[in-house]
């Protein structure tokens, strides 16, 4: 049965989705459930999130053969094609390719695996190439000299999978002006924000790490991330709508666009500048 254009669908309706998309996985319910609201936090509703696409990877994290066997024949082959943009010999490649299978599947001492860095707020697939592309820029980094090829510009072209040709044609003409707006944006934010999306963006914290650097619950380091992203994206969005004339289709794509690209542009804009102290109290 369907609801009302206006409703946004159930968490039961979103587990049927998932497992229709996904028939050979399984997934506690409750613990999906628990999955789903601790990526949502107090102030992301679910229906912003990509549930299917949280339900594979929720399973992979528990270690779900089906789920691991469904990531590496269906998922895993998706960064084939950035990393032959990058030129990367075969072996460099395959030892890319086993490192991330490592970084997103075996969880270190007192950590949780690494596909748990997988928010939810964009395709999965494209999330997959950018940490490839990220895991590969670094095993390079030692022999490049003189780099043929701009890093900010390789992830957001892998990131793009061309599935909409509006947003492609927005994310082609902006692309310049959202690098700039981000990097306004974030000189607008308090340190505290700032240093909550480093912690999580470049030094890939989780909000349970988060929340023990500020010696808060999980569930306030969650709301101070989701509350500092969402800041972020409003900002970046009113900088780029005051400086382009956008149609309302634009306006769309622009806030579709600062959503998907979002984690492409933070880490060289957080890069340098100030970092807070984590205190405890909100």
């Amino acid at each position: 049965m369907g609801h009302p254009p206006d409703e946004p669908p159930t968490i039961t309706e979103r587990l049927r989705a998932a497992r229709a998309r996904w028939p050979d996985v399984s997934v506690d319910d409750d613990h999906f459930a628990r999955y789903l609201a601790a990526r949502a936090g107090d102030d992301l509703s679910i229906d912003a999130l990509n549930t299917d696409d949280l339900y594979l990877a929720c399973a992979c994290a528990a270690g779900d053969d089906a789920a691991l066997r469904t990531f590496e024949r269906e998922l895993l082959p998706t960064i084939d094609g950035a990393l032959r943009r990058m030129s990367l010999a075969p072996s460099i490649a395959d030892d890319v390719k086993q490192s991330l299978r490592t970084q997103l599947f075996v969880a270190a001492a007192g950590d949780e695996p690494g596909i748990t860095k997988y928010s939810g707020r964009g395709d999965l697939r494209g999330w997959l190439r950018v940490t490839a592309v990220r895991a590969a820029l670094k095993a390079l980094r030692p022999y490049r000299r003189a780099p043929d090829f701009d890093d900010d510009e390789l992830l957001l072209e892998v990131a793009d999978d061309q599935t909409d040709p509006e947003l492609a044609h927005v994310k082609r003409v902006y692309r310049g002006q959202l690098k700039h707006a981000v990097a306004a944006a974030c000189a607008k934010l308090s340190a505290r924000e700032r240093n909550l999306l480093r912690l999580s963006t470049i030094d890939q914290l989780s909000i349970d790490q988060i929340g023990e650097l500020y010696r808060v619950h999980r569930a306030t380091s969650a709301r101070w991330l989701n509350r500092a992203r969402e800041r972020l994206v409003v900002l970046t969005r009113e900088l780029l709508e005051a400086q382009l004339r956008l149609s309302r289709t634009e306006q769309q794509h622009v806030v579709a666009l600062v959503r998907s690209q979002l984690d492409l542009s933070l880490p060289r804009v957080l890069s340098a500048g100030d970092k807070d102290e984590p205190s405890a109290g909100e």
